[in-house]
């Protein structure tokens, strides 16, 4: 296998990956509804079964989380080694920080261009607020895509505080599903329930967020540029299907047209009122 063959096969595994978490958390969820619709019509001998039959789901879905939950950290901790070891080139961006300051955002550091193999798209560290990305987008991409790509980052420190809030519901909402689960299903399986919950509503939360910050920099920028890029996306294996955090490229490709279509038809009708 040659190594376009190997990236290519690694790419399958990890769009699987999120494809099997969600069909664990949906099955999981369905599972346990259908056990409780008719364990009060069942024998002791049926419900032992049935309830020792979501061993594959619980094995799936405790494989699956796993890796989820190791990813960031593996990511995040080979991030910080290879930094330290190759510091990222720092450079000035002054036509983003025009752009940050039309989104009435002042973001005025360095810009962080790394060539760590690992880093394939560009990142915020929400607690510094530097923004990342690779080298190799200065070859991949013109520079207002890349003006439109750093415009989405400022914007996800821009809206960090809905972000914070957002994850806010997501807590509370589990909180409210636990309590419901644990009022009508054993202890084992309401917490289990409300884990599923828990990684739906964050699925949610995380992709409002990559919506909330597309429309803020085209907003500024115009979505045009955003979606040549969310089109380069839709044609990798590695993003074509999103993640828990990213939504589909085509899906955002789809509501940047529909916001926009719709707010130019506003500005028609208003012009001529």
């Amino acid at each position: 296998m040659n190594r376009i063959d190997d990236v290519k096969a690694r790419a399958q595994v990890v769009l699987l990956r999120y494809r099997l978490r969600l069909f664990f958390v949906t099955g999981t969820l369905v599972w346990i509804g259908f056990l409780r619709l008719i364990i009060l019509f069942l024998t002791p001998l049926t419900r032992t079964l049935l309830i020792y039959s979501f061993g594959f789901f619980f094995l799936g879905f405790v494989l699956s989380f796993t890796q989820l939950f190791s990813g960031p950290i593996t990511f995040s901790l080979g991030t910080y080694l290879y930094n330290r070891k190759n510091p990222p080139e720092e450079t000035d961006f002054p036509e983003l920080y025009d752009v940050a300051k039309q989104m009435e955002y002042p973001y005025n550091k360095k810009i962080r261009v790394t060539d760590n193999p690992d880093v394939d798209s560009a990142y915020t560290n929400m607690n510094t607020g530097e923004i990342t990305f690779p080298r190799n987008y200065r070859e991949k991409y013109s520079l207002e895509e890349i003006l439109s790509i750093l415009a989405h980052e400022v914007a996800h420190l821009k809206t960090r505080k809905k972000s914070y809030f957002d994850m806010g519901w997501v807590m509370g909402g589990t909180v409210l599903a636990a309590l419901g689960l644990a009022m009508v299903l054993p202890t084992i399986f309401a917490q289990i329930g409300a884990f599923a919950v828990f990684y739906l509503l964050l699925v949610v939360a995380l992709q409002r967020n990559e919506y909330r910050a597309d429309e803020e920099a085209a907003k500024i920028l115009g979505p045009d540029h955003l979606i040549s890029v969310f089109r380069g996306f839709a044609r990798d294996k590695r993003y074509a299907g999103g993640s828990e955090s990213h939504p589909a490229p085509k899906k955002r490709i789809a509501r940047l047209r529909r916001l926009f279509s719709h707010d130019e038809r506003k500005k028609a009708k208003g012009t001529s009122d």
